[in-house]
């Protein structure tokens, strides 16, 4: 494997010794040598799919490597052999072969042509109803569902039940659709709303927080008077403090005239009743209630009537959560809730107790 260079009179076989030369003393020589280099005349082209093996091929050198056929993968598509595994620069089979070379299958996942899509109804959070229907034809229109206490209105595209849905319109992509519902007022039990022109006197002075000057004085005489609220003890109301979301539950399960006495819980038989009837979803019963949250409870439990495209003129409207937004329109639209001053809503604020007597009372106007 090497080839001799000659003597030379260094160990690094730098200096070729003259044998011309006479020799006058002791000397050593040293044999130099040679790698013999053999020309390589082929090199491994290796095709990857993965990490596994596809192909293995010998080429010459200088010559271009033969493409292998396409390998199979299900779900997918061949898209071409790449020399770099990202597979983002595809390799040329026009070029000539100078080396070891590794080659990467480039795979892309096949787009199946949908030929049917999936339409769900859904009634008062529930599957009601689910069809299928070929792309681009329309979906047939299911029987009215039915709810006690309630009128059917139709079939709608959004949860809150503003957009009707347009029977007869082509179908290209899975579809869920809401059914609207209409409380019927001869099976609604509110309770004997105050007239607010009488002088309200009854329960009021029995509270030494609550003056009949107060702003909320005559809401507060409702609420206890209708026994939809109660004191808080001492001879207080404690009009500043803040309400519950199962206190609010349990309110307008009252309202409707349920008996919300003997739950597990002081607010389980209301929180039950919320979520029957679509008011509320019956979580975090113990939190403090925001006005946007009491709001959405008070006009569920009125059907969600449209509101159209009331504007709320208030500076921090902006603030009213996507999902508040119809309920607080309709709020602010039937005098239910109003501003808290400098032209503010406070949406996310928590309510406070008199805020809430002071929306009962108006909502007792409306329903």
């Amino acid at each position: 494997g090497y080839t001799f260079t000659g003597w030379y009179t260094d160990a690094g076989c730098e200096t070729a010794y003259d044998f011309a030369s006479l020799v006058s003393g002791n000397l050593t020589l040293y044999a130099g040598w040679e790698q013999v280099v053999v020309p390589v005349t082929e090199w491994t082209v290796t095709f990857l799919d993965g990490s596994e093996v596809y192909a293995q091929t010998k080429v010459e050198d200088g010559k271009a490597v033969t493409k292998p056929d396409a390998p199979v993968k299900d779900g997918y598509t061949f898209t071409g052999w790449y020399t770099d595994a990202g597979c983002e620069t595809a390799y040329d089979f026009a070029s000539l072969v100078s080396g070891n070379l590794t080659l990467y299958a480039g795979w892309e996942q096949a787009v199946v042509p949908v030929t049917e899509w999936t339409v769900t109804f859904m009634s008062n959070g529930t599957t009601y109803k689910t069809l299928t229907v070929e792309n681009d034809q329309s979906v047939s229109k299911p029987s009215n569902p039915t709810r006690p206490g309630y009128t059917f209105t139709g079939w709608y595209q959004d949860n809150a039940c503003t957009i009707p849905y347009r029977f007869g319109t082509a179908v290209t992509s899975d579809l869920t659709l809401y059914a609207g519902w209409k409380r019927n007022t001869t099976e609604h039990k509110p309770v004997t709303p105050v007239d607010p022109i009488q002088p309200v006197e009854p329960e009021v002075p029995t509270f030494t927080d609550v003056k009949p000057t107060d702003w909320y004085s005559e809401a507060v005489a409702y609420t206890v008077e209708a026994g939809l609220m109660n004191g808080t003890g001492s001879g207080k109301f404690s009009p500043q403090a803040t309400t519950t979301r199962g206190m609010l539950m349990t309110v307008l399960a009252r309202m409707d005239g349920v008996d919300t006495t003997g739950g597990a819980d002081w607010y389980t038989k209301g929180m039950e009743w919320a979520k029957r009837e679509g008011v509320s979803d019956g979580t975090n019963p113990e939190l403090p209630i925001t006005r946007e949250q009491l709001a959405a409870m008070l006009y569920r439990y009125a059907g969600s009537p449209a509101v159209g495209s009331y504007t709320l003129n208030f500076r921090d409207a902006d603030k009213v959560s996507d999902w508040a937004l119809d309920a607080m329109r309709w709020a602010v639209k039937n005098g239910v809730v109003s501003g808290k001053g400098n032209q503010t809503l406070d949406p996310t604020g928590y309510a406070t107790r008199a805020e809430v007597a002071q929306m009962l009372y108006n909502f007792s106007k409306v329903i």
